[in-house]
């Protein structure tokens, strides 16, 4: 069938890059990957980007323990119900960047087992994943985190989250990280420094649901774009930003 891609296939050759191999088969409904030697693959990147009508992939037994860039790999997978994931080997990885990004019709997913000690770009990685009700971040690493921005935008059906032992101190950027998370009740972003940060717009734009805030430091020394921050905050009654330092130029 024209709309199943099966993975009968052997390479005499070692691959090592893997980018957009499927990249907008818009008519692919299936693909499985469980026979593909992946092992010494560096980069996933885009490699399912636009498959807007998949909705399974078999990725069991796949090799992920050397690829550094998942970056944009489920990319505006529209239709993919869901997808295990739950077995990936990212010690390597440096990017899962807009890894999900627009995969509204997922409504699970298992990433618990992900190690990001080596990520640097989380940018994107939930951005319009309107179905998603939860996600386990558990045992996420962001100590090496340099952008962050989007990532849970339009999250529009997590009503939890819990990302209280974020330590995020590099990032220049916080643009719209959990603008129109309408149903969200709290944040703890004990651990976020924002003392570097330059552009923070509608950083909790439309979080209509969201009543406690904390945030001790919400240090906006070097912020430049901060407009739209809470609007449409309308259920906030706590927030703390003890250390709030804003960006004041006198004269």
């Amino acid at each position: 069938s024209s709309d199943v891609c099966s993975s009968d296939l052997v390479w005499e050759k070692e691959i090592i890059d893997c980018e957009e191999m499927f990249d907008s088969c818009n008519e692919i409904i299936e693909i499985n990957l469980n026979h593909f030697d992946l092992s010494h693959v560096k980069n996933m990147r885009s490699i399912f980007h636009d498959c807007t009508n998949l909705l399974s992939i078999n990725l069991s037994n796949l090799d992920t323990s050397n690829v550094k860039n998942f970056g944009n790999m489920f990319k505006n997978c529209y239709s993919l119900i869901s997808v295990d994931v739950s077995d990936f080997n990212t010690s390597k990885a440096e990017n899962i960047g807009t890894m999900f990004y627009n995969c509204r019709s997922l409504k699970s997913l298992n990433i618990s087992n992900f190690d990001t000690s080596k990520v640097k770009y989380f940018d994107n990685l939930f951005n319009g994943c309107s179905n998603l009700t939860s996600i386990n971040l558990s045992n996420f690493v962001t100590s090496q985190v340099t952008k962050i921005e989007y990532m849970f935008k339009d999250c529009k059906s997590l009503t939890s989250l819990d990302i209280s032992h974020f330590i995020i101190t590099r990032p220049t950027s916080m643009k719209e990280l959990f603008s129109n998370c309408i149903l969200l009740t709290s944040l703890n972003l004990s651990y976020f420094n924002t003392a570097v940060v330059t552009n923070i717009n509608k950083i909790f734009y439309n979080c209509y649901s969201l009543i406690y805030l904390d945030f001790p430091n919400f240090i906006l020394s070097k912020a430049i774009y901060m407009d739209n921050m809470f609007t449409n905050c309308k259920s906030l009654e706590y927030i703390n930003i003890k250390n709030y330092k804003p960006n004041i130029t006198v004269g």
